[in-house]
């Protein structure tokens, strides 16, 4: 993790804020990531107990996205903030920051090791579920235009 001033903690919150205000311009249907699970639970909830009443069946597909943030390829989440219109200064803020990312390996505090990484989002990061997010809204939104389907059947 950075270790951060006072004048980068305020760069980098007014970046994670704009961020923000623009993944709600896309007004993400299909992801809770950004709300809390409580509100996710309640909506499916009341999703399953209005279906269930009038009489209509009703399929899900949950998906466990194990080591999920570990996988995010660099260039393809810089493709997706670009693809939803995140502004270049944004952009590049978040380039710097994924620019020759390296861990720190040391054990039993004799042996230093860096290693390079291209994948993932740094874990701890405030940014990271929101990075995390603008990928999966590029996923899904790939595949319903694959599937050809602009809304699912019910």
């Amino acid at each position: 993790m950075f270790k951060r001033d006072n004048h980068q903690n305020h760069k980098y919150h007014s970046i994670v804020e704009r961020l923000l205000k623009n993944l709600e311009g896309h007004k993400p249907r299909n992801q809770f990531g950004h709300v809390g699970c409580q509100e996710a639970l309640h909506v499916l909830r009341s999703a399953l107990t209005l279906r269930r009443q009038h009489g209509m069946g009703t399929y899900t597909i949950f998906i466990d996205l194990a080591k999920a943030f570990d996988t995010i390829d660099h260039p393809t989440m810089f493709q997706a903030l670009e693809k939803y219109g995140v502004p270049q200064d944004c952009m590049n803020v978040v380039k710097k920051m994924y620019q020759n990312c390296v861990v720190r390996l040391q054990i039993q505090k004799k042996e230093v090791r860096d290693i390079l990484y291209g994948n993932g989002v740094q874990q701890g990061d405030n940014m990271a579920p929101i990075l995390f997010i603008y990928i999966m809204m590029a996923a899904t939104n790939t595949l319903r235009h694959q599937l050809g389907k602009e809304k699912p059947e019910f």
